[in-house]
């Protein structure tokens, strides 16, 4: 299939002008010298991919070997691949407590579940799950290997049913998303009154995102459309109905944002095995530079941290 690419006005504001940000490469595909340009809208500020690929051919760039979310389905795995699988184990179990300091039990959608380990967490605690996926093989390896109930339909098959959720969560799905604003106005129709969205996302202005730039693996050109900080997300779930009522630093995902960012970086040095060390342990610096320096500011809408996790509801009358 030809991939096609569109230019789009700024998702947040709808404006047309812009001013190029950065030039970035496909992280599986460094070695054919493509690049993807990221935009800064110069009305409001907001970082987006522009052009992007059109939404009937983004697929093509979801099948590379190594995509982290889909990697219970690949058949081999190298050493960074099984390092993500067992911090996995530990992000799960994360999450689980993060909600259930909002909720004890109830009923959660996951949206962009991948292959299901999260919501199998939740469901092994007695919460009633259902998740969305829109890669078939990973829906179908959640089906099959955990019994979970997740489906390829969009978020709008929802709307015809009468279930509400206590949890709707996001875990670095929304800058995936062509439209962010109308997906979180259908949460809010899904939304229990006294529920939560909760939303993982990058930070594009983090300490570790400007020290590595077009390396910076959050990233993620072209599968990552939208790159929020803290007010824009705030604007956007506004627009949508909600509040942005909090967030917090993602603590491992300074590490991985880091890591993977070193990796990218060394698989360009031909004496690897050589730099590793370094690589790794400027890596660990940086995201522990990155940690310290988001957490001692004192204005939270100023805190960049390489992940954030927001708390997202209703807007109060």
């Amino acid at each position: 299939m030809r991939i096609e690419f569109e230019t789009v006005s700024c998702p947040l504001c709808e404006t047309d002008k812009y001013e190029p940000k950065l030039k970035v490469p496909d992280r599986f595909k460094v070695e054919d010298g493509n690049v993807h340009q990221i935009v800064r809208c110069l009305n409001c500020g907001f970082v987006y991919l522009n052009p992007r690929p059109k939404a009937g051919c983004v697929s093509q760039f979801y099948r590379s070997e190594g995509y982290q979310p889909f990697l219970s389905t690949q058949s081999s795995l190298n050493v960074w691949d099984w390092i993500y699988r067992w911090v996995r184990g530990f992000s799960v179990r994360y999450k689980r407590h993060k909600i259930e300091r909002l909720k004890s039990k109830g009923r959660i959608l996951d949206v962009g579940c991948g292959t299901g380990e999260f919501l199998n967490e939740m469901q092994k605690n007695d919460w009633e799950t259902v998740g969305v996926e829109k890669d078939e093989q990973a829906c179908e390896y959640a089906q099959k290997v955990y019994g979970l109930r997740v489906s390829t339909h969009d978020l709008s098959e929802f709307e015809r049913s009468e279930t509400k959720f206590d949890v709707i969560s996001f875990w670095h799905v929304l800058e995936h998303l062509y439209a962010p604003k109308q997906t979180l106005e259908i949460c809010k129709s899904l939304l229990d009154d006294e529920g939560f969205i909760l939303v993982a996302l990058p930070d594009i202005a983090s300490f570790d995102a400007r020290f590595y730039r077009e390396h910076w693996v959050a990233l993620d050109a072209p599968r990552h459309l939208h790159h929020f900080v803290p007010e824009s997300l705030r604007a956007l779930s506004h627009s949508a109905g909600l509040e942005l009522v909090k967030f917090e630093q993602l603590i491992l995902d300074a590490f991985f944002n880091c890591l993977m960012s070193e990796r990218l970086i060394m698989s360009r040095k031909l004496n690897r095995k050589f730099v590793f060390p370094v690589y790794l342990l400027r890596g660990l610096l940086i995201a522990m530079t990155s940690l310290a320096v988001s957490s001692g500011i004192r204005q939270q809408w100023h805190r960049f941290g390489s992940s954030n996790l927001y708390y997202i509801r209703k807007e109060k009358d």
